[in-house]
């Protein structure tokens, strides 16, 4: 009895064991990889079979299916299947075993291969790692079939975490993401250098498809230790004008299924999509939108959805020894390496006894010519007496011998079928016997060391596959993730995910996903916050502003132009000047004059009335605002630097943390002198900082006075203020 049923009825007890066997024989002989060669056995029957019958060139797929039938009977078409997505050409396998020509899937494609007497495939170079190590392939009958099969092949590196694996069973399952392999082959060699693997190891998939990879700590951490996380994988797109080229698709999503979603899905702002898969196109899908304008929101839309991204469940399953395991990443490597071990000591301990034949051999031979009497004699009867005569000559000398009577009659049967002049001191047995010796002594030094011949050989696959072009990472990673939520049943979506705000000093502001690498000169302020976030500022006439995020259409090539959008009726002297995020912090707004004012961002929270607050901050802005740090930012000192004296220059040294905290419409007189009015700034963190800087540093802090000293570092590094050529082009505005 199995023990899950122990009641009464011996009928139903034994229908329950019967359930188990044939669940057990599901999970370990069809549906599940197995740990240690990363193949099901249909996989497995697949390659052996190629091997078996390899022509060394490509032929009729029915050929191969027809061969690995043998092995496995269980229809054409389930083993046609399978041998599909193990060719470079379908691209499922991150390491492929044969290469195929001809229609044979993609996939990204729901489209099924061509009949398999049309396409053609051939092993490739990647199948040798399952059969190098020959020595120790155990065939045993076929279990369905007829002939014999190997119980598991001697894969030199973990299959099962480089090309992943998905099955279903009876009450089990599987479900294994890719990894990329160059990863995965460093994963074991820290495993074997330190002994243990922690979550600093950590890697993260490398699906076939490519797309983006949110990577999120926790999850990942999940799948290392246990095999179970979700994770997020979103397609790679580009956007070209009003359209949004697909150029990668989800693993686990096809072009045809993401087609079929957006059409059937009627999202507002799309005027069409098209499958444009081909072999010379930009892209597997092209999305039409209405208008530039639109193709943001469309995109995110698409995202929300989840149509253009996917979420994959892992669950770790595979099997050894006819077992099931549940494991996580790194239990898999280390039941792995403990396999490779395993398997590594019976291959040398094979090829140290395959030495021992000639070894012995040799022995006897060398002691019979390296006695000049013995020699003599033994081919005085060659020549005269025959073999018979030789053979009992042998035997007087070496009877004695405890390995003779074992060995002896090989020895007489080789020794007599040497020339004769092999019995000149040997000849090249000499060598040959010392070259036995040698081998021998370096296959018990490798199992002697077997982390160390591991690492050896991980070091060299990765040589050779990277020469190949398989460790390049298919799938970009990325910490930002698109993120939306509701407040209320009834509430709309919002858009919690990452994106960058970036005020210019043109007045647009852009709404992007990623920031934009724009010249410093264009750019007054950019924040990193969520889409919908509400953000504070401030403008030149001192008002405080709000900016709904959600109210800011994602840019295209043009960007939200912040006057109109403020509702402004004088848009050519109106400027924004600052943004911000409402977190609490205290930001410090440096002026030309020598005064220094504070905005605290917590005064806001959780207040979302008026757009505009008139008498926001001090009207100073308008025309003396020179530059504005964040709190967490702010230099210990501010070098201020004042150059409108032809060839001299005034210097002030502000000491920012004995500044007095003002309420946000007034400011602090933080130097002293007269007609101050600086226009370069620079900050530094420590004394020791600045007066590596500047000669006479201290004689400058809290007054702007002439500079006589020298300059140790570069002058030059004294910039520009942020807003010096604002309020200098509003002071000639107000001129005029």
């Amino acid at each position: 009895m199995s023990g899950i049923y122990d009641g009464p009825s011996e009928g139903f007890g034994t229908l329950v064991d019967g359930y188990v066997s044939y669940a057990m024989a599901v999970i370990s002989g069809r549906a599940v990889p197995d740990l240690r060669d990363g193949l099901k056995p249909v996989n497995r029957r697949i390659l052996y079979s190629a091997k078996e019958h390899d022509k060394k060139t490509l032929q009729k797929c029915v050929g191969l299916v027809g061969d690995a039938l043998k092995l496995h009977p269980h229809g054409d078409g389930s083993v046609y299947g399978a041998l599909a997505l193990m060719t470079d050409e379908n691209g499922t396998y991150n390491i492929p075993y044969f290469h195929g020509m001809g229609n044979l899937g993609k996939v990204y494609s729901s489209d099924k291969p061509a009949a398999m007497r049309y396409p053609k495939a051939m092993l490739n170079e990647n199948a040798n790692d399952f059969f190098l190590d020959k020595e120790v392939i155990h065939l045993v009958p076929a279990e369905e079939g007829e002939g014999y099969e190997p119980s598991v092949l001697p894969a030199r590196y973990p299959v099962v975490l480089v090309n992943g694996a998905e099955g279903i069973a009876v009450s089990a399952g599987t479900k294994m993401a890719s990894f990329n392999f160059e990863d995965v082959l460093n994963l074991v060699i820290k495993y074997i250098q330190k002994g243990d693997l922690d979550l600093e190891d950590a890697i993260c998939p490398d699906f076939p498809t490519g797309g983006i990879l949110v990577k999120n700590d926790a999850e990942i951490a999940k799948i290392m230790l246990t095999g179970t996380g979700k994770l997020k994988i979103r397609a790679k797109v580009e956007i070209e004008g009003k359209s949004i080229l697909v150029k990668e698709v989800p693993f686990g999503r096809t072009v045809e299924g993401i087609v079929k979603k957006i059409k059937n899905s009627d999202i507002d702002g799309v005027s069409n999509v098209i499958n444009t898969t081909g072999r010379n196109s930009k892209a597997f899908i092209t999305i039409n939108c209405k208008n530039k304008r639109v193709v943001e929101d469309v995109l995110v839309t698409l995202y929300r959805m989840n149509i253009l991204q996917n979420v994959f469940a892992s669950n770790i399953l595979v099997t050894c020894n006819g077992e099931p395991k549940i494991l996580g990443v790194f239990g898999l490597v280390k039941e792995w390496v403990k396999w490779r071990k395993s398997v590594l000591t019976e291959k040398f301990n094979y090829l140290i006894d395959s030495l021992q034949g000639d070894k012995i051999i040799l022995d006897y031979f060398l002691r019979l010519v390296g006695n000049e009497e013995w020699k003599d004699e033994y081919v005085r009867r060659l020549t005269k007496e025959g073999k018979k005569s030789c053979d009992e000559y042998l035997d007087s000398l070496f009877e004695d011998n405890e390995d003779w009577s074992k060995n002896g009659i090989s020895v007489k049967d080789w020794i007599y079928d040497r020339k004769g002049s092999a019995f000149n001191r040997g000849g090249a047995y000499v060598s040959k016997y010392e070259n036995v010796l040698r081998t021998e002594q370096l296959y018990k030094d490798t199992l002697e060391d077997l982390d160390g011949y591991i690492v050896n050989e991980m070091q060299g696959i990765i040589r050779d596959k990277k020469a190949a072009g398989y460790c390049k990472r298919k799938t970009e990673i990325t910490m930002k993730d698109y993120r939306f939520s509701k407040l209320t049943d009834e509430s709309e979506t919002i858009d919690n995910s990452y994106c960058v705000f970036t005020l210019c000093k043109d007045g647009f502001m852009y709404k992007t996903r990623d920031k934009l690498n724009l010249p410093n000169e264009n750019v007054l302020c950019e924040v990193e916050a969520t889409a919908d976030e509400v953000l504070l500022g401030f403008d030149n006439f001192g008002r405080i502003v709000r900016i709904f995020g959600k109210e800011i259409p994602f840019s295209g090539e043009q960007g939200t132009y912040m006057p109109k959008y403020l509702g402004t009726t004088f848009e050519e002297k109106y400027k924004l000047l600052y943004i911000c995020k409402i977190d609490g912090s205290r930001k410090m707004l440096v002026y030309r004059d020598g005064y220094i004012g504070f905005l605290d961002t917590s005064e806001f929270e959780g207040k979302r009335n008026s757009r505009a607050i008139n008498n926001g901050v001090c009207l100073a802005v308008r025309d003396k605002l020179l530059e504005v740090y964040d709190g967490d930012k702010v230099p210990r000192y501010l070098l201020l630097a004042d150059d409108s004296y032809m060839d001299r220059i005034r210097i002030g040294i502000v000491e920012t943390e004995g500044i007095a905290i003002r309420s946000r419409t007034s400011r602090a007189k933080v130097l002293n002198g007269d007609y101050i009015n600086t226009s370069y700034i620079k900050g530094f963190n420590d004394p020791m900082q600045l007066s590596m800087f500047m000669e006479h540093a201290e004689q400058h802090i809290g007054k702007l006075k002439w500079y006589k000293g020298d300059f140790y570092g570069e002058d030059t590094e004294v910039a520009d203020g942020t807003y010096l050529d604002i309020c200098k082009d509003l002071e000639i505005t107000d001129a005029e």
